[in-house]
């Protein structure tokens, strides 16, 4: 078990990430609970047992997210508050178990845990308003999501496909949700698209000189140095524009006679 708790035994169990952890001879791969342990605002996931892979045994859950374990969450019932939903971690395979902003984690633990932190793994402060309701609810796991930078593409509303040297009109919106300032902004057209970054928050109409496919992101920095961990994006498709081929000269239909001569010219 990720987290055993003996037979007689009354611990608090409170705020952590449980993954991972195998048992293959019995139950409780996140969690085996053998007295009256409170189990509250963890996340307990991808855990594998013969029975209740989340958890197995008795005690008081509160607030848990189980979710992804094998072959069952529960030996039992989930408790008061408990979720199961993917926790949306940053990056679990590297081993960032931070939450992502969309998180189900982010607001929806029980503030009166007993024994609740004052600050989370990376010593950021708990309790704190993550999902800006103006309501400061701790979140579940070992992180409280911080409140960040927010860039966000205005223009254009969604992908786009143009001619190559035709233009695409660009414009966004950034702010802090701790109040910082917002220093410098930072939008990137694309590995080849010939086009130079801007530091405007609205570059405005923007020409793609070559064709290819380009990636368009924009982020925004703060005061003190943050910048948007999960900037808004655009796809370019920029296609080669077909010849456009005129004839100046001879300016109409001519008809000549043997030997005589036409002067041609022409623009493309």
């Amino acid at each position: 078990a990720g987290i055993y708790c003996g037979g007689g035994s009354s611990p608090k169990v409170i705020c952590n990430v449980i993954t991972r952890n195998i048992v293959e001879n019995g139950g409780g791969g996140g969690i085996y609970s053998g007295g009256s342990a409170v189990i509250c605002n963890n996340i307990v996931t991808h855990n594998s047992a013969s029975s209740g892979g989340g958890i197995y045994g008795s005690g008081t859950l509160r607030c848990n997210d189980f979710w992804n374990n094998h072959p069952n969450d529960y030996s039992g019932e989930p408790g008061e508050g408990d979720i199961s939903e993917d926790p949306l971690f940053v990056d679990p395979e590297a081993g960032d178990f931070h939450l992502d902003d969309a998180s189900p984690c982010v607001d929806a633990g029980d503030n009166d845990a007993p024994g609740l932190p004052p600050f989370d793994f990376d010593g950021d402060p708990r309790v704190i308003d993550g999902d800006d309701d103006e309501v400061a609810v701790v979140d579940i796991g070992a992180d409280e999501l911080v409140p960040g930078v927010v860039a966000v593409i205005d223009l254009p509303e969604g992908d786009v496909a143009i001619l190559d040297h035709a233009a695409v009109e660009f414009a966004g919106t950034a702010y802090d949700r701790q109040g910082q300032p917002i220093v410098d902004y930072l939008w990137s057209f694309g590995e080849g698209s010939g086009v130079p970054d801007s530091h405007e928050e609205d570059p405005g109409e923007v020409v793609f000189p070559v064709p290819g496919v380009f990636e368009v992101t924009f982020n925004a920095q703060t005061e003190d140095g943050r910048w948007d961990v999960s900037p808004d994006h655009r796809t370019i498709t920029v296609e080669f524009a077909p010849a456009d081929a005129v004839i100046d000269l001879p300016v109409s239909h001519v008809t000549i006679a043997v030997r005589q001569w036409v002067e041609f010219a022409g623009t493309a």
